[in-house]
């Protein structure tokens, strides 16, 4: 976005960026609102900084005034004690207001102090805080015999608000406001302060002091000069907020490009183990949870129904379902883990929010929560759909395995036994254990019914309970610190519509269905249900377009509570991936202090390079040609203009000679130096090395391949052109000077009625010059230090060589004045203070940039890292089809007439997990998992899915996988087969894999609105399942059909037999490694083993 995400930053501007985009009025509202935040603390940090240098400036004087040594003496002329009560009083108040608005920016705040601002330097150039015209007269007559300083303000008529000096500083403020307003729409504020501030100000002061006014004309071209650096100033603030406008809304699309991916892996993942997941791509995670509940819920008869229904129909059917029991889970802050085929697996005490509950009011409070969602839950059921329930508490591991296709799992005995509790539990009621049962709160033991003993799988016999609901009409109390009804008005309610029986499937008892229905309360509903289910995959997954994975800000539409908690959320994710690591040490601080505090703490070296390349391409060279070619013209412009009213306008209101027979243009050094030619030689010169660099910007080539050389190259050009303007105009220039033998107030007042500026207006001209000059091209920090330097090398030589000081010494104009252009003692400081704003201001764009930099690559990370994560969590092909659809269009379901799907499981996996802990089992699944991730993709599988240990993954028609090549199946089983005997090989322990491949048709569909995913149904899955119970152990095992279309498709392609043979069983029946004897109907007939010569491995896609 420290781009950092964590909060809004100050962006770094560029006043040559590209065209400005629309944004919508939310967007345009968001922008205003950080906007002129981040401006107002902006310029309260210069204003602090500016009242900070100006009582440094002043302190000398105020010091003796408040200490009361000016006080005794009278005070002095030019710095009365008043003046400097009332500065020290202004600028309390004034810091005390900026601290205030910088802890909290607002606009009503900050106006009046930009505006206090404005009026207090005016307030300078009068009494008492400047000495009048009158007061300089009489300080003139006492000191100009032997202080140069006072003899040049004298002559000059550097007094009131027509004085060089104020009118300087009045630039100077005007050349400030971009940095400190706000918003460009507010820059009216100069314009304000111009014509209902200056100029009366200016009128009624002169009419005062009428025997020292200054010229109509001079006021009038005072006035005009004043207008064209409000316009400057307006043009810059511009280009500014243009920058800023533009570079918000890109960082807005690529932020909510990203966040768009992110709420995809919100579908699919809980939002904590996001983090890890991009920090760590691939990493298994692992989290030990302490008295944790698992709840299965398994619907009845499903394949009954799988076979009467449609595929669009049992997809609506499924979706239905599973919708509501996700806003049921939704409700009572259930955490969803995962859907498979007819199983909803839920719990709660496995993510932090419910660790932390559990820590304060303990686990029976939250356990509470699922026990009033499964018995909502089983409210649900009618005539035609019956749900089976299992619940368990105990530890289990929490994580996420696999490269492909990651998945948040629960792993552990707590629960297998809650999946046992399900598969012997009875419909129509929640079944659990002992440990369940010791944890529920009075209310709800009232309604336990035990059911005795029941043997589970590895378990022997253990105690089971059994929970019914309730009728509607009476309640369940539960007592957790206070008594709540699952059915009253206290507890949460299900929507109107769910409260009442809901026919979803019928039948006539006795005999089988004769036709199945959805439920449909009416065309809208469906077409709501729809629309629900359908917007929360689209608005996600959004749309293709520019090159980028998502574009589009649909995000800004969305409900305003939600968009903010994602806002948040999406905030605090990118806060801690951008968390620089910490490093401690001398080392650190001293590359942090050589770095001007410029460079983030998690700066690589690496990174710097990247962002220096970058800097130069993106802010250096963009645009460099036209800014070139502007600024060529302007300085063409300037000099025709400059030249035309110093020939014919200057010399209209001189009643001495006109035009080039002046003395003006012989100067002060009474040499006979030609000063026109010589303003001519230093504009021809700043033209000609414009016009060079414009020949290298046309190239290009040159600048964009040697950052480092083109940046010294710009820096120094632009330097010397600067230095050129302050030869220029002091070639242009005259100073006023007057020499008496006897500075009598007679002779001074009478000079000083007789003053016109004529040519010195151009003095007036070199800080507005100065400063274009320095700033046409955005230069990093380092390189605009030389600025101030200039400033200071300016200072030192009007101070030595143009020999304004010298007490005691009566010194004449001739020789002793070698330069034309005044700038007095505030003048010089006011450029120095304006240099280092302007390295201020590069030090603030090139920390913002480096920050954003960081910050655009950590969201460009993140947002490749999640791409690798979705295209897994779907068929890449479905994840388009979904973005060509309109927004109520239902959700894409599938009938695949030819698919070949593999189903793995580890055997003697159970007996190994006993003897290890739970997160070495975990980390052990990953590293298979994870061997089986490289092999979908060498043989082009898609992996479906995986349950507990078992692998699920095939091929079939588009859009499952481009390619159907059923021997690619069959070689990624014997390969996965292979993977595990060299995996338990290495660590000397008995572990080996059967697989299971069955061929023909099923359906798919996407199931869920949360931890949604790609489901694969029909009885295809329930003959695979079969055929991997019943496999032996280290061997594939497929169908008659798979066999078949494997041979087929080799013959077809003359592929050697020796690759793939089948050797046939001949068993009467199936038997699991349970003893469970399971009919060859339920596998497609007789089943088959699969060999394959090692040597021919290289064939289809191996």
């Amino acid at each position: 976005m420290s781009l950092s995400f964590a909060g809004p930053r100050e962006r770094a501007v560029s006043i040559d960026d590209k065209d400005e985009e629309q944004m919508d009025e939310e967007l345009e509202a968001r922008w205003l609102r950080e906007g002129i935040g981040l401006n107002i603390r902006l310029g309260c940090k210069t204003l602090l900084l500016m009242d900070i240098v100006f009582l440094a400036y002043k302190a000398r004087d105020n010091f003796k005034i408040l200490l009361g040594l000016g006080l005794g003496l009278g005070g002095t002329r030019d710095h009365p004690p008043a003046a400097a009560r009332l500065n020290a009083l202004f600028f309390a108040v004034q810091i005390v207001l900026i601290c205030f608005c910088l802890r909290r920016p607002r606009i009503s705040l900050y106006l009046p102090l930009i505006l206090s601002w404005l009026m207090w330097w005016t307030a300078q150039g009068l009494p008492p805080w400047g000495p009048s015209c009158e007061d300089l007269a009489s300080i003139c007559e006492m000191h100009c015999a032997n202080k140069t300083h006072v003899r040049l303000s004298a002559s000059n008529l550097d007094c009131s608000l027509q004085g060089p000096s104020i009118v300087h500083t009045i630039i100077g403020q005007l050349l400030i406001t971009p940095r400190l307003v706000p918003n460009a729409r507010m820059m009216y504020i100069n314009w304000a302060y111009i014509f209902l501030v200056y100029v009366p100000v200016t009128f009624f002061y002169d009419w005062g002091q009428s025997e020292f006014a200054y010229h109509r004309t001079d006021v009038i071209i005072t006035v005009v000069l004043l207008c064209g650096v409000s316009i400057n100033a307006d043009r810059r603030k511009f280009f500014i907020e243009k920058g800023q406008r533009t570079k918000f809304l890109s960082d807005m699309k690529r932020e909510q490009a990203t966040k768009k991916i992110f709420n995809v892996l919100e579908l699919f993942l809980p939002t904590h183990v996001i983090v890890p997941m991009l920090k760590n791509p691939g990493h298994v995670i692992a989290e030990d949870r302490k008295l944790a509940s698992v709840l299965f819920v398994l619907i009845e008869d499903f394949d009954r129904h799988a076979r009467q229904l449609s595929p669009r129909d049992l997809m609506d059917f499924l979706n239905q379902q599973f919708k509501e029991m996700d806003e049921i889970c939704n409700r009572y802050s259930v955490t969803k883990i995962e859907t498979v085929a007819e199983e909803y697996v839920c719990a709660v005490g496995v993510i932090p929010s419910d660790v932390h509950e559990a820590k304060q009011h303990g686990p029976a409070h939250i356990l509470t929560r699922l026990i009033k969602a499964a018995l909502a839950i089983l409210r649900l059921q009618n005539e035609g759909v019956e749900y089976r329930m299992g619940m368990q508490t105990g530890d289990v591991v929490a994580g996420v395995i696999g490269q492909k296709l990651p998945r948040f799992r629960l792993f552990g005995d707590t629960v297998n036994t809650a999946a046992r509790m399900m598969q012997k539990g009875k419909s129509g009621c929640l079944q659990f254990g002992e440990e369940t049962k010791q944890l529920l709160p009075k209310g709800i033991l009232e309604k336990v019914i035990s059911r005795g003993e029941i043997e589970l799988k590895g378990k022997g016999c253990v105690p089971a309970y059994l929970l019914q609901p309730t009728e509607r009409s009476r309640s369940v109390a539960f007592e957790t610190g206070g008594s709540e009804s699952l059915g009253s008005s206290t507890a949460p309610s299900l929507p109107a519509e769910r409260q009442k029986p809901r026919p979803i499937l019928r039948g006539s008892a006795g005999s089988r269905y004769k036709k199945v229905i959805i439920a449909k309360e009416g065309e809208q509903r469906d077409k709501q249900r729809r629309s629900t289910l359908r917007e929360s995959i689209v608005t996600r997954f959004g749309s293709r377009g520019n090159g980028s994975r998502i574009s589009g800000l649909d995000w800004f539409s969305s409900d305003q509570a939600e968009r903010e908690d994602d806002r948040e959320k999406f905030q605090q994710v990118l806060s801690e991936l951008s968390a620089p690591q910490q490093f401690s040490g001398p080392g650190r601080t001293r590359s942090w202090w050589l770095g001007m505090g410029l460079v983030p703490a998690d700066f690589t070296q690496e990174d710097e390079d990247q962002w220096q390349r970058w800097y130069h391409k993106n802010t250096i060279c963009k645009k460099l040609e036209v800014r070139l070619d502007t600024q060529a013209l302007v300085l063409a412009l300037l000099t025709a203009v400059e030249l035309w009213c110093s020939v014919f306008l200057i010399s209209a209101h001189s009643d001495e000679k006109t035009g080039l027979e002046r003395d003006d243009w012989h100067g002060k050094d009474n040499r006979g130096y030609a000063r026109l030619p010589f303003f001519l030689a230093c504009r021809g010169t700043a033209f000609a090395i414009i016009s060079a660099l414009q020949s290298l910007a046309k190239e290009g080539n040159w600048l964009l391949q040697n950052p480092q050389e083109a940046q010294l190259l710009l820096l120094v050009c632009f330097a010397v052109i600067t230095v050129l303007v302050c030869i220029a105009y002091d070639g242009l220039s005259e100073t006023s000077s007057f020499d008496f033998d006897d500075y009598t107030h007679e002779l001074v007042q009478r000079h000083m009625k007789d003053y016109r500026r004529r040519s010195s207006i151009f003095t007036l001209c070199f800080i507005p010059a100065y400063v274009a000059a320095a700033t046409q091209h955005q230069f990093r920090f380092g390189h605009t230090v030389v600025f101030p330097l200039l400033a200071g090398l300016v200072v030192l030589f009007w101070k030595q060589v143009c020999r304004e000081s010298g007490e005691g010494v009566k010194l004449k104009h001739g020789p002793d004045m070698v330069c034309n252009l005044y700038l007095s003692h505030d003048v010089r400081w006011l450029l120095l203070f304006l240099s280092c704003v302007i390295s201020m201001m590069a030090w603030t764009a090139e920390k913002n940039s480096r920050e954003r930099f960081k910050d655009g690559q950590i969201v460009e990370k993140m947002g490749k890292r999640i791409d690798l994560i979705v295209d897994t969590l779907m068929p890449p092909l479905v994840v388009e089809e979904i973005r060509g659809l309109s927004l109520n269009s239902p959700p894409p379901t599938h009938k695949y007439r030819a698919a070949t799907i593999a189903q793995s499981d580890l055997c003697g996996f159970t007996a190994l997990s006993s003897l290890k802990k739970p997160q070495e089992v975990v980390q052990f699944i990953g590293e298979l998992f994870g061997a089986f991730d490289d092999l979908t993709v060498k043989h082009q599988v898609y992996k479906v899915e995986t349950v507990g240990d078992a692998y699920i993954a095939g091929q079939a028609d588009i859009p499952l996988t481009p390619t159907n090549i059923p021997v690619s199946v069959v070689l990624f089983g014997l390969e996965m087969v292979r993977a595990v005997h060299d995996w338990a090989e290495l660590r000397g322990w008995t572990i080996s894999c059967r697989v299971g491949i069955a061929h023909g048709e099923c359906i798919g569909g996407i199931v869920g609105t949360k931890m949604q995913r790609y489901h694969l149904f029909g009885e295809l899955m329930g003959c695979l399942e079969v055929l991997e119970s019943t496999a032996p152990e280290g061997m594939v095992q497929v169908s008659r059909a798979c066999k078949e279309v494997v041979e087929e498709q080799m013959h077809k392609e003359g592929i050697p037999s020796s690759l793939v043979s089948f050797e046939p069983r001949k068993l009467p029946h199936l038997t699991t490694s349970k003893g469970d004897v399971i009919e060859l109907e339920k596998a497609g007939g007789d089943t088959f083993i699969v060999r394959s010569d090692s040597t021919f491995r290289g064939w289809i896609g191996a």
